[in-house]
């Protein structure tokens, strides 16, 4: 599931016989499924390195795959608004039905039946649209699965707009363009010129009401 990430790679220094392996990848992670695997470019006996007979580098780095490994398992509890959440439960879960509780509306639920993906049961759900704390409940279970939609940190970016953003835009809303020089409160008011003719209007309605009330009441007294 999506390209490999690069880790190490091949010291060009250090490539004595080997010299075609110079800066090619060493070691590469990948996710895939559920999990996630970390391929080296290497044998495990001594036949291409000496890497696993020096224990103060072999062990090390071991220590810090598997941590790398399980530090990661729950990333997936983690994403974007507006991306899938993709969760896997045991085999005994299948064709259970699921309640997602969005963030800050617990009586909007929506349910979904978990569906099998490679043999085993699996929860889609992309109705992620508002950020917050999801909980996710399976029927006959009683630990609730919970994770979180951040919003895209790329939103929060103070770019310029581009001319097609500005012109998408302006499709939808009033642009006010700020330039040095230019008070942003004349340029609403002079944009604002013509809002407030509602108030003429109103008093002339409550004048003819009050004259309408006047003359009924003088054409109704008795003669």
């Amino acid at each position: 599931e999506g390209a490999p990430r690069v880790i190490l790679n091949f010291d060009k220094s250090q490539m004595q016989g080997a010299e075609a392996l110079a800066g090619k990848p060493a070691i590469m992670e990948r996710a895939v499924g559920a999990g996630r695997v970390i391929l080296f470019s290497s044998n495990s006996n001594t036949k291409w390195n000496d890497l696993l007979v020096q224990a103060h580098l072999a062990v090390p780095l071991t220590q810090r795959v598997l941590a790398s490994l399980v530090q990661r398992q729950d990333e997936h509890l983690t994403i974007k608004v507006g991306d899938k959440f993709v969760h896997r439960f045991p085999a005994d879960f299948s064709d259970r039905d699921a309640t997602i509780i969005k963030p800050g509306k617990k009586d909007a639920k929506d349910t979904r039946k978990l569906e099998m993906t490679n043999r085993q049961p699996t929860l889609e759900y992309d109705h992620t649209d508002v950020g917050g704390a999801y909980e996710v409940r399976i029927a006959g279970d009683d630990k609730p699965v919970r994770f979180a939609a951040q919003a895209d940190p790329a939103e929060s970016r103070l770019d310029q707009l581009t001319e097609e953003q500005v012109k998408l835009i302006g499709e939808n809303a009033q642009i006010v363009e700020w330039k040095p020089g230019i008070v942003l409160e004349d340029k609403l008011k002079t944009d604002r010129v013509g809002i407030e003719l509602w108030i003429p209007f109103v008093f002339m309605a409550l004048l003819l009401a009050a004259a309408e009330t006047l003359l009924a009441h003088w054409f109704s007294r008795s003669k």
